[in-house]
């Protein structure tokens, strides 16, 4: 403790000495020798609040008792004084400037400018900088473009401001103003300055009024000889004093003296002693430190994987939580992904830095209504109304978006009125239901009858929801924005109403007390108890009580774009993540500076309004400059306060393999540390570390991916005494143990209930069905037994199913000969397929779907197909059977069901002609054209007509026909029917063994994938291309094979 002598005359005292000397403690020596004296005698005064909070609770915790307004950053102790001798003014905080300067903007004529956040807070910084360097000489060089313009916004702001307002800037340059109001001794009697490396000139203009009141001030001043250039602006301290010394006297009228007390040599901690007197020195002793760790990882994610692990060995050695930081420049992106990894690894931690308000989801969920109706009800406001719960929370989403979509409604970008919108949004809705229903009927009147139920079975689904669900939520959607439905101007006031019957509505309060989410609850609370209140009083303050939605959205998003609050609340013993202006006065055993890359150290960012002045020759002052020394300075004190360990990590590359460069101080690291860097996450160039090792598990999700590949080997129990070790309550290794033998029991692809799949497929089969069995076994199971839904994308132009449901239709209506117009009939069958009234699309599909046609009708159909014994006239067009009425048996039990194309016959000979028309000459098998015969036999034996031949008709390519046959009797010398085809024949016996072999093969149960058999078709199936299940299967085949 320092022995205090009272002086009679007012005297400034420097405390100098390098980084580490101890000039805090002495300061905090002289706090508590006056502290015993008289408590209220002396103010301390620091930088930033972080600062003073620290220092004023390590005196709390030696003295016992601190009076708290003895101790205050100085920006608040400026408040504070203006408060005191300007009560009739208000202070604003920044929110209330970017109000002004909008409004400013939009005075100018620049209104696209006024609404950018960005912009507006360019112009922010430029007023603060000119404030704080006494003027745009000191930014501009006097032929810069921007500066008219930018001087007029100035004055502008100063007008708004008035006699009424002061900002911080504002309560330093003011101090002058009240000198004659000032008291000796008005806030103590000794006044202390610590933390400080630079005094600009608004705030020298301020300490050297209120200085003028104490009898005596201490500065603590950084004198490094070995780092001149990093606290060159402590010069700034020194002028400080040059300005006060030239006053002369004090307000009690005594002459004013200077003594300046030097201390001896830096005291940095002993193990990284080597390392702090060599980091940023003039001159580097060859005296390395191994407790400094440089570390390049693969990407990001194994950064933060390397961070997260040996924070967790750290905890597990001799460490406590609190004795580690995490220190982040670019502190949001890695903010997000350390908390999820510590939550992960059990560590506990916490976050210094503050959220902004506008990250939480539950403000942004009660925002969406306001932001709907000032947006002009555009369609993808109201569908994110819908997907967070206005239109009720058991809705499909998914569904309510593809009906949105495919009824025209998402895609009206356009602004509207309440009226309009709501008019138009119920009237598509009832346009795109009678759609579907025409869609429908046409699909039971072409459609093949395998697929005509599973293409009903979705537009009957939306059909029902439409009327059920989508239309209800969309009419609940717009009561809620009701009150919006005029654009009338309503006391401000009002508008918390509307937020808090928002959040009663959809129960947010009470889930995330369920869900224990703390962070939405803060800002939940943050947002009602001050946001809104604090707006109320501005907005009647500068008379603007009365407002309509879009003004008061408009003040709301300013405000809220500015507003943070804690996310935490215990900070006791924790992993600390810190973003780097906070690390500087954080003393740690450990500390990982994380992100250690160019653009984050230094982070220096020129506002484009000074691009001009600063890239001209004649620039009044380099703020380029000046901003990398500050940041270069701040990066120095936060690693000057470790003192144990140090880390600096730092990511190679992004995720897509793009190069990242390290920051320009790993050199100065290296060369300071003499250790090598150390690479993480990548070995030979490949990323390694995917699949952990036993040793490198550190959480459940890792366990569970390390330990599936020492199952059922010796190491499974080192798996079981791993989750021990871990303390990992919730991994139950038998219930493991069950999921992992299930997965590696032996497969025989055999169904183990064969009654099950008579119920599910039945007895009556499509040749599509059977087809699908013969060429993969397991899509058979997957269609049929499991029934699994194909979700495909909806388009705008026509599906494979829709185009040829269209050539069906055209070329049925053609041969009927009741309409010869190929164009109108294509246009007939587009307008009821066609999932879209866009004329472009419509004339598109229009001309491919025509060409195709005429090219068939006009040439591919005068061509007789090969072994046609006679000319056919078209007779009967998409003839459905295997329903109740026209059974078609194929086999004792087995029955076939399909829709034959076309049949054409000779009244003479009573011979028909089967057709069936393929869109690409691809498709097609024998086996359809055999059954299909099969089946027009039994169905018009009745009136004596017989099949005597048949053929595929593609209808794309240059095929006319493909695959023809015909059909030999026992009149034809044959034993039976034969099915003579070009180089091929088949007998009644081989088609009926067929269908047998197929059909016992489903009820026995074997639906082996084909994809174990390198079958190259299998690129094509949806089971395989998008829903990812065949490709699993692969690794079936390997464990089978070994």
């Amino acid at each position: 403790m320092i022995k205090l002598i009272e002086v009679n005359r007012m005297e400034l005292v420097f405390i100098i000495g390098p980084s580490a000397s101890g000039k805090t403690e002495f300061a905090k020596n002289i706090i508590k020798g006056l502290h015993q004296e008289n408590p209220f005698s002396y103010l301390f005064i620091g930088p930033t609040g972080a600062y003073t909070k620290k220092v004023r609770e390590e005196l709390l915790e030696e003295l016992g008792t601190v009076i708290s307004s003895r101790f205050l950053p100085v920006d608040h102790f400026a408040v504070e004084v203006m408060k005191r001798f300007r009560p009739d003014m208000l202070h604003i905080d920044n929110h209330i400037a970017r109000l002004f300067i909008s409004e400013i903007l939009e005075e100018l004529g620049k209104k696209e400018l006024s609404g950018s956040p960005v912009f507006v807070e360019y112009i922010m910084d430029m007023i603060h900088d000119v404030k704080e360097n006494a003027g745009f000489g000191e930014i501009f060089s006097q032929d810069d473009e921007s500066l008219p313009f930018l001087q007029t916004i100035y004055e502008k702001y100063a007008e708004k401001m008035g006699n009424d307002l002061y900002d911080t800037f504002d309560a330093y340059l003011m101090a002058p103003e009240f000198i004659d109001e000032l008291s000796f001794n008005e806030f103590g009697k000794v006044l202390i300055l610590d933390g400080f490396h630079d005094f600009t000139p608004a705030l020298r203009t301020f300490l050297s009024t209120v200085a003028l009141s104490f009898n005596k001030i201490y500065i603590t001043v950084n004198e490094d000889e070995k780092r001149k250039d990093l606290f060159s602006e402590t010069k700034s301290i020194f002028k400080f004093a040059e300005e006060l010394l030239k006053k002369g006297q004090d307000l009690s009228g005594e002459y004013i003296s200077e003594s300046r007390q030097y201390l001896g040599d830096s005291h940095f901690p002993e193990k990284l002693s080597p390392f702090h007197e060599n980091f940023f020195a003039s001159q580097k002793t060859e005296r390395g430190s191994d407790r400094v760790n440089v570390i390049s990882a693969s990407d990001i994610f194994s950064e933060v994987e390397f961070v997260a692990k040996e924070v967790k060995k750290l905890l597990d050695k001799e460490y406590e939580p609190g004795d580690i930081a995490i220190v982040a420049e670019d502190f949001n992106e890695y903010e997000k992904l350390l908390s999820k990894k510590f939550e992960e690894y059990k560590v506990p931690f916490r976050s210094e830095g503050d959220t902004p308000l506008l990250d939480s989801h539950a403000i942004k969920l009660m925002l969406l209504p306001l932001e709907t109706a000032v947006s002009g009800y555009r369609p993808e406001k109201l569908m994110a109304m819908v997907d967070f719960g206005y239109g009720g929370q058991q809705l499909d989403t998914r569904l309510f978006e593809s009906v949105m979509v495919n009824s025209r409604l998402y895609y009206d970008f356009k602004r509207e009125s309440y009226g309009k919108r709501f008019e138009k949004w119920i009237s598509r809705l009832q346009s795109y239901k009678e759609y579907l229903i025409n869609k429908i009927a046409n699909i039971e009147k072409y459609a093949d009858e395998e697929f005509q139920e599973s293409q009903k079975e979705p537009y009957q689904k939306i059909i029902e929801k439409i009327d059920t669900e989508i239309i209800p939520a969309v009419k609940k959607i717009f009561q809620i924005l009701e009150p919006f439905k005029s654009t009338r101007k309503r006391d401000c006031r009002l508008y918390s109403g509307y937020f808090r019957a928002w959040e009663e509505m959809l129960r947010l309060k009470e889930s995330y007390e369920e869900a224990d989410s703390q962070k939405e609850l803060r800002a939940m609370d943050t947002f009602f108890s001050r946001v809104l209140p604090d707006l109320e009083k501005l907005l009647i303050y500068v008379g603007k009580k009365k407002l309509n939605p879009s003004e008061y959205y408009k003040y709301l998003s300013v405000r809220l774009r500015n507003e943070s609050f804690k996310k935490w609340t215990n900070f006791s013993n924790r992993v600390e993540i810190q973003p780097l202006l906070s690390a500087r006065f954080s003393k740690k055993a450990v500390k990982f500076f994380v992100g250690f890359r160019d653009g984050s150290y230094p982070s220096v960012r020129l506002n484009p309004l000074y691009s001009f002045s600063q890239y001209s020759e004649n620039r009044p002052k380099d703020l380029l400059l000046t901003r990398e020394k500050q940041q270069r300075l701040n990066f120095y004190l936060a690693v000057s306060r470790t003192e144990d360990l140090l880390y600096f990590t730092y990511p190679e590359s992004t995720i897509e393999g793009e190069p990242i460069l390290s920051s320009p101080y790993l050199k100065e690291v290296l060369s300071s540390a003499l250790v090598p860097i150390i690479s993480y996450g990548r070995t030979s160039g490949r990323r390694e570390g995917i699949i952990p090792s036993l040793e490198q598990v550190m959480s459940l999700e890792e366990l569970k991916v390390a330990v599936a590949r020492y199952f059922c080997t010796p190491l499974w129990d080192k798996a079981k005494e791993k989750a021990k070790s871990l303390l990992l309550e919730e991994f139950d290794p038998k219930a493991f143990f069950q999921d992992l033998a299930l997965f590696h029991r032996h497969f025989d692809w055999q169904a183990q209930n064969t009654t099950l799949i008579e119920k599910r497929v039945g007895r009556i089969f499509s040749y599509s069905r059977l087809s699908t069995y013969q060429k993969c076994p397991f899509k058979f199971f997957l269609s049929y037994v499991l029934k699994l839904s194909m979700n495909t994308e909806a388009l705008f132009e026509l599906s494979e199913l829709e185009e040829g449901n269209v050539y069906h239709a055209v070329l049925s209506e053609y041969f009927k000969g009741k309409e010869r117009d190929l164009e109108k009939l294509i246009s007939e069958q587009l307008k009821l397929r066609l999932d879209t009234d866009r004329e472009i699309i419509f004339r598109f599909e229009h001309q491919r779907l025509k060409e195709v046609l005429e090219k068939y009708l006009y040439e591919k159909e005068a061509k007789r197909p090969q072994k046609m014994k006679r000319d056919y006239t078209p007779a009967f067009f998409e003839i459905s059977f295997g329903g109740k009425n026209n059974p078609v048996e194929i086999i004792d039990g087995i029955f076939l069901r399909g829709k034959i194309d076309r049949i054409d016959i000779d009244e003479e000979s009573k011979n028909m002609y089967i057709i069936d028309y393929k869109r690409g000459e691809s498709s097609g098998e024998k086996d359809q054209l055999i059954l299909y015969s099969i089946a027009a036999d039994q169905l018009f034996k009745d009136r004596g007509y017989t099949v005597e031949g048949g053929t595929f008709r593609p209808l794309r390519g240059t095929k006319a026909s493909k695959d023809s046959f015909v059909l030999l009797t026992e009149e034809d010398d044959t034993e039976g029917k034969v099915w003579k085809f070009s180089k091929s024949s088949f007998n009644q016996e081989y088609i009926e063994a067929k269908v047998k072999e197929l059909t016992d093969g489903i009820f026995t149960g074997k639906f082996r994938p084909k994809i174990l058999e390198g079958r190259n078709p299998c690129y094509q199936c949806y089971y395989s291309r998008e829903a990812r299940v065949c490709p699993v299967l692969l690794w079936r085949k390997l464990t089978e094979e070994t």
